[in-house]
């Protein structure tokens, strides 16, 4: 099973908007190109801060370049976007809390970490009993998609922000045996941490980047980019980072 995680997209409903230098929607639009051009995905996992203005026309228009892709997608929250307005426009293929997927032998949960009014994430009660409860019934390998990270990516500014009380989570973790890695994005950059078998990995953004270690706010001069994920049938993950020029 082929997978493709873009993440941080931040749009606007002006296409003209330039971010920290870079005009999101063409960074967008090039790497959904770059992926039609070198990847045969069965899936595309949009993991949150779809739209920065948070604005319904911007949710809309995006849906109409991934309904172009003939590509099955679904979309998480991040703490720039607004839920309603994205349950709304992609209905079914919007995650609003929780979504286990069974297919290939795998196991996908896309988890929620959106809090509203808040740049820090969050995981309530109920995700976190129905993501054990999951993970206690099925045998199959499991990979988690989130916005938020749940572990430290050694950037001060970046950690103060990410999923709140993760011992939780991580809780969860350490008594699940089927967990093989938790995919993020929220840090613009590209991690990887490997805790008690588990391997988490951060995407960099389809625009631009935060510089690595940085103890505040620094942007790196890095390439756009999206994550390649393959599953493959003997239980094992092959992921990489793929860069797009502008």
């Amino acid at each position: 099973m082929n997978i493709i995680q873009i993440t941080d997209c931040h749009l606007f409903a002006d296409s003209g908007t330039v971010m920290e230098g870079v005009n999101t929607e063409q960074s967008l639009l090039r790497v959904l190109s770059a992926i039609m051009e070198n990847e045969s995905p069965d899936l595309l996992l949009v993991t949150g801060d779809i739209a920065h203005d948070e604005e319904f026309p911007t949710y809309r228009h995006l849906k109409g370049c991934l309904d172009k892709l003939n590509v099955k997608y679904y979309c998480l929250p991040g703490n720039h976007d607004h839920p309603r307005f994205l349950e709304d426009i992609f209905k079914e293929d919007f995650v609003g809390q929780f979504q286990h997927i069974v297919y290939r032998g795998w196991q996908l949960i896309l988890l929620s970490t959106a809090l509203p009014g808040e740049v820090y994430g969050r995981l309530d009660d109920r995700q976190l009993t129905l993501l054990s409860q999951v993970l206690r019934k099925n045998r199959e390998p499991a990979v988690i998609f989130m916005h938020h990270h749940p572990v430290p990516v050694q950037c001060p500014w970046l950690d103060e922000i990410g999923l709140e009380e993760p011992e939780e989570f991580l809780a969860v973790m350490d008594s699940a045996t089927s967990v093989n890695a938790v995919f993020f994005g929220h840090v613009h950059q590209e991690f990887r941490y490997l805790r008690d078998g588990i391997v988490f990995y951060g995407t960099p953004s389809t625009c631009f980047q935060f510089k690595p270690h940085s103890l505040t706010v620094e942007y790196d001069n890095a390439s756009p980019a999206y994550r390649s994920i393959r599953l493959d049938d003997d239980g094992l993950i092959d992921t990489r980072i793929v860069r797009v020029k502008m």
